[in-house]
């Protein structure tokens, strides 16, 4: 058996990822989120607002059974945050959005090495990243910038594990998932013009059927990472193959 947690588990593609997780039997999966989770055996919700830093500092990661095969902690709850140009921001929505896309993964990432950092198996941390972490758009810079600095977080990670004497060291990956139909793509559609030149460039998108099934992505991440899960004979020439983070 393997565990998984994951933020943002009540919709989007962190649902799709915890369903995906929970069917394929491998899994015990634990959501974070402030709406309610799946309906699934395999599956326990916390119900955590990842914008209350005092919360998520009290959060402690459960003591895990001996045995399993992979440890995995998926950083996927985001927010496209305040959509306009800079000078019209509400001070408050800048803050709550560092705190989710920046703060909490850091928060959560930090107490999930603490907790696990001996545990005898593949431990992994997956950081759901974006095109726009390297991509500039106007209206975005609050989610651009985090994603940003969430990426470097990952590439700071890496190194700080090749560092550990370790076995079983810790997989760092941030992996951007493309252009998915979700609720922060109703967001941009529905953002005003003079916030966002490139909206309909989005309408568009998801007129046209460009957009990504969010259940589709959500499965391709679930074997992503189980590719990760595997003996120890096999770990270190696994570590080798797998390119570093750019």
């Amino acid at each position: 058996m393997r565990h998984l947690f994951i933020t943002g588990s009540s919709r989007g593609i962190g649902k799709a990822i915890a369903q995906a997780a929970c069917d394929s039997g491998l899994y015990q999966v634990t959501g974070f989120a402030r709406g309610e989770g799946i309906s699934h055996p395999a599956y326990d919700h916390v119900s955590l607002d990842l914008s209350d830093t005092d919360a998520l500092d009290h959060y402690a990661f459960p003591p895990l059974p001996d045995g399993l095969e992979q440890i995995v902690l998926i950083n996927n709850a985001g927010s496209i945050g305040q959509v306009g140009h800079v000078g019209n921001f509400d001070a408050r929505l800048i803050e709550e959005t560092v705190r989710i896309n920046l703060t909490a993964p850091m928060v959560l990432s930090n107490a999930f090495v603490s907790a696990y950092g001996h545990y005898p198996c593949p431990r992994l941390l997956v950081h759901v990243s974006t095109g726009a972490a390297t991509s500039a758009y106007d209206g975005w810079s609050m989610y651009c910038s985090t994603k940003a600095g969430l990426d470097m977080y990952a590439r700071v990670q890496e190194k700080e594990f090749a560092l550990r004497n370790d076995p079983w060291p810790f997989m760092v990956r941030a992996i951007a998932p493309g252009v998915v139909e979700t609720a922060m793509q109703q967001t941009l559609r529905a953002a005003d013009d003079a916030g966002f030149s490139q909206k309909d460039k989005f309408i568009a998108l998801h007129e046209q059927g460009h957009l990504s099934d969010a259940t589709a992505v959500g499965r391709q991440y679930l074997a992503i990472i189980q590719e990760l899960a595997v003996d120890a004979d096999s770990y270190p020439e696994l570590i080798s193959r797998i390119p570093p983070l750019p």
